[in-house]
């Protein structure tokens, strides 16, 4: 009956929202910005039905990053990054939204230890570029990272809806002074309230000693609904009405992965590694967690120079590198990267068949077997790709390529060449590049650069290639040399050698084919004299030559 009642006053205009009854009898509208989609089904929830729609995730996707540290492995507690992924699953669960594990993107959430006495914090929704999730050690639980989680959704403190006053009572004289601030209600406008009534047990219902002046004995908050008292601390799971909110702020249709997410990965490797593990990095925290790890795999950055340098010198790229002098050894390395999402349920326009495309070179000088392999490795979950290793369901090698040296100072650089083919994108999955060498000596190098992974089929398409200075979507042939993308940094050193040595290859070349001409016709004229000789001699100088 009552929502029989709902339908015809929203149909009159006469409502805007949903209507909570309190225990007392009162009345209260709860605003729901889906008040008219919730009655016609022909309607569809749209971002900009809103109240605010800042500070939303594009495709329900959070982007995010964790410190270095965090994913080390101490004796005295669990292991730290197992607590943030149990978090970001229960939302995964039941919701759209998708926690993915940044790959270059701009915008994401860098997860880090607070070391000062303060708790946690988290600015509201996505702010642009790098936003900071501080937690302290003495807080580091999955409840509280529900609750900041929650803050990266733009979901409000429950204690600031600006409908509070009818559900719980704000004592200001305990609330510490510097702190008083962080209790005011929101505006109207600021918050998303979807027509869901002030929550108890919502995973944004702070404590009833939050910003206590004496949280031993005094309360900041005091329920005014008989029979629900406030809990001392965080909720440790999703309320109802948590799933429900999350559903409509991102439009989920239940918990299904959005159709348009993932999107296309591409790593140029010029400012960043694009999340690979198993790097031997310069940061000081990493270089801390791979002290008694040998590595072989490393990431070079850009090299931005107005300078006459080489060409390669100014590419970032990753690298596999190896230097043994004495004794033959056989290697094995990994390097391997992010967890990648498959495909949505409900994407029809992409898929099974992905593509994915790359450019690889080796550098050679000594003697043995170098072999690259490319491993894809089928997850479980996209969040299973680890700091120090990862646990497929299964690995494939879906790509190989060996350079054989047969003598010990044999010294070889091939060019770029580039591997594109077929990749199955309908489950979760990471790359895995393995360098292998077998009784090596002397010096190697493999080079990774450019590498895009695509949700549809080959061939590459056109605004992909564009990024690495192609103009055309169609298949680059393997094996070919890569266009320069930093063709216009780069430029040649003039060389007078160069000039004069070209310059007598050209009189070499003119005389033989006089002294040829002549061998073969003894009784024809001269048809060329000196003075024509050395005109056109002057002429092929002038045309080589290049100003200094």
């Amino acid at each position: 009956m009552l929502i029989f009642v709902l339908i015809l006053l929203a149909l009159a205009g006469d409502i805007r929202g949903r209507v909570d009854i309190l225990p007392d009898g009162k009345k209260i509208v709860v605003k729901d910005e889906y008040v008219n989609v919730r009655v016609d089904p022909t309607l569809r929830r749209r971002k900009r039905m809103l109240e605010n729609t800042y500070g939303l995730w594009k495709k329900a996707a959070v982007i995010y990053k964790m410190e270095a540290l965090i994913w080390s492995i101490p004796s005295n507690r669990p292991n730290d990054y197992l607590v943030v992924l149990d978090a970001m699953r229960d939302i995964m669960r039941e919701t759209c939204v998708r926690f993915k594990e940044w790959s270059g993107e701009q915008d994401y959430v860098y997860i880090r230890r607070d070391y000062t006495e303060g708790g946690f914090y988290m600015n509201q929704g996505r702010n642009g570029g790098r936003q900071v999730l501080y937690v302290h050690q003495q807080v580091w639980k999955k409840k509280t990272f529900l609750h900041e989680l929650g803050h990266v959704l733009n979901l409000h403190d429950e204690h600031k809806r600006p409908d509070r006053d009818y559900y719980i009572e704000v004592l200001e004289d305990n609330v510490k002074g510097e702190l008083s601030q962080l209790m005011h209600k929101k505006e109207e406008e600021e918050v998303n309230l979807l027509g869901e009534p002030f929550d108890f047990d919502s995973i944004m219902m702070k404590g009833d000693r939050v910003h206590s002046k004496d949280p031993k004995n005094l309360i900041t908050l005091r329920s005014k609904i008989a029979g629900r008292p406030l809990k001392s601390e965080l909720n440790e799971k999703l309320s109802s009405g948590d799933v429900r909110r999350i559903r409509d702020l991102y439009r989920c249709e239940g918990a299904v992965q959005k159709p348009s997410f993932p999107e296309d990965v591409v790593c140029t490797f010029e400012e960043h590694n694009c999340g690979f593990k198993g790097l031997l990095n310069l940061d000081s925290e990493e270089l801390c967690l791979n002290r008694n790890r040998r590595l072989n795999w490393d990431w070079k950055r850009r090299i931005d120079s107005s300078h006459y340098i080489e060409e390669w010198n100014l590419e970032g790229y990753l690298f596999w590198r190896f230097n043994n002098d004495f004794n033959l050894t056989t290697t094995h390395d990994h390097a391997w990267s992010v967890g990648f999402y498959g495909q949505s349920p409900i994407d029809e326009t992409r898929g099974p068949k992905g593509c994915i495309y790359f450019k690889y070179s080796f550098q050679t000088e000594g003697k043995g077997l170098n072999t690259l392999n490319l491993l894809q490795a089928e997850l479980r979950s996209p969040l299973d790709s680890r700091y120090f290793d990862y646990s497929p369901k299964s690995s494939t090698v879906i790509w190989s390529e060996t350079a054989e040296r047969p003598c010990r100072f044999c010294s070889r650089r091939t060019r770029w060449k580039h591997a594109h083919f077929p990749l199955n994108v309908k489950n979760p999955f990471l790359l895995d590049f393995v360098s292998t060498l077998e009784n090596g000596i002397g010096k190697f190098k493999v080079k990774i650069d450019d590498l895009v992974v695509q949700y549809t089929p080959c061939p590459i398409k056109k605004k992909n290639w564009r990024l690495f200075g192609f103009k055309s979507d169609e298949p680059i042939p393997l094996h070919t040399e890569s266009p320069n993308r930093h063709q216009k940094k780069v430029q040649k050193k003039f060389s007078w050698r160069g000039l004069i040595s070209k310059s007598f290859k050209s009189v070499r070349s003119h005389v033989a084919s006089i002294s040829k001409s002549r061998s073969s016709s003894a009784s024809t004229p001269r048809s060329t004299s000196s003075a024509s000789f050395i005109s056109r001699w002057r002429s092929s100088v002038g045309s080589t030559s290049r100003s200094p």
